[in-house]
């Protein structure tokens, strides 16, 4: 196996809670909690959690757009702190972002040509008709006819712009990309065609994706591994047929009875969840799924649970698998 292109080493981002006049602190959010993950080159990791659970925190810090408050994070083997030290505007174009909502990410005041452009503008090497070119190869990529150079976002639809989006995270050709809930806000029909068009773009240039979602079925759809989280914690992970097949942990079993059936008849196997889950400065003691786990017993109550390899490359922090 290759060496890991993204490596996480218990990272963590606190967030202090401020009370009075004096603005003391009296606690903290825990939103991401000791993280530990590999990503590989080509790879797609899925993240997938309620809203809430640190997904999007853990990405940002990720790209450097969040300062941690501990742990290690690496990207081609060095910290992520020396390249944005010493190498920021080349780790820019080694790592990007594709947003939620991108009439957000988008400048309403650029026309499409110019929002993809801007990238490509740190590349002294490359001339106007070269940038040109450029973006008129990488709207052929993104199935976007030429015409819309000039045309502004709130002249195209949303799986458009999405596509736009997608357009100027990848014109660097960028070895790691973090997708950010990046169909969430589209059509059903619509995020069918964004998610081929993801997995195309990443077989034709072997870009590694982290991509995040509190939608289990879409993340399954793209991803070759699958990490759940739960308050700002790993609770599983695994390959994606072993994680769909095989959920070890009560969270992860859940989400899968969460998912629509295509079959009414289907006979449901798994449990829903009941209830909503804690506030992340009110964690509980122990377990952190132990207040909506339907096996939990005393242990669960004064133990964590450690991530632990339950079986080969499956790993699952529960003290009852």
């Amino acid at each position: 196996m290759s060496e890991p292109l993204v490596v996480l080493e218990s990272v963590s981002k606190h967030y202090p809670i401020q009370a009075g006049l004096l603005k003391k602190t009296v606690g903290q959010v825990q939103a991401v909690d000791r993280v530990s993950l590999e990503i590989f080159p080509g790879e797609t990791l899925g993240l997938v959690g309620e809203s809430g659970c640190g997904k999007t925190t853990l990405g940002r810090m990720l790209i450097g757009l969040l300062p941690s408050n501990g742990g290690q994070l690496q990207f081609e083997g060095r910290a992520l702190g020396d390249w944005l030290s010493l190498d920021e505007a080349q780790l820019r174009s080694k790592m990007q972002i594709i947003f939620q909502d991108p009439l957000d990410s988008l400048d309403p005041r650029y026309t499409i040509a110019q929002s993809i452009e801007e990238p490509l503008l740190n590349d002294k090497t490359l001339n106007a008709q070269q940038r040109r070119t450029r973006i008129e190869e990488m709207l052929e990529d993104v199935q976007l006819p030429k015409k819309v150079m000039n045309a502004y976002p709130h002249e195209l639809s949303g799986g458009q712009r999405q596509r736009v989006g997608i357009a100027r995270a990848m014109i660097v050709k960028p070895s790691f990309v973090l997708c950010d809930e990046p169909v969430s806000s589209l059509d059903l029909s619509i995020q069918v065609q964004v998610l081929h068009l993801l997995k195309d773009l990443q077989e034709k240039h072997g870009t590694a994706y982290l991509f995040i979602s509190h939608d289990l079925a879409v993340v399954s759809a793209v991803s070759h591994r699958i990490a759940v989280m739960y308050l700002g914690s790993i609770v599983e992970l695994a390959d994606k047929k072993s994680l769909m097949q095989n959920p070890q942990h009560p969270y992860t079993q859940a989400l899968l009875a969460a998912m629509p059936k295509p079959d009414p008849s289907q006979k449901e196997l798994l449990k829903t969840l009941e209830g909503d889950p804690p506030l992340a400065h009110q964690r509980p003691s122990g377990c952190r799924f132990r207040t909506r786990c339907p096996i939990a017993e005393s242990r669960c109550v004064h133990e964590e649970p450690p991530l632990e390899e339950k079986s080969p490359g499956h790993w699952a922090a529960c003290h009852l698998v």
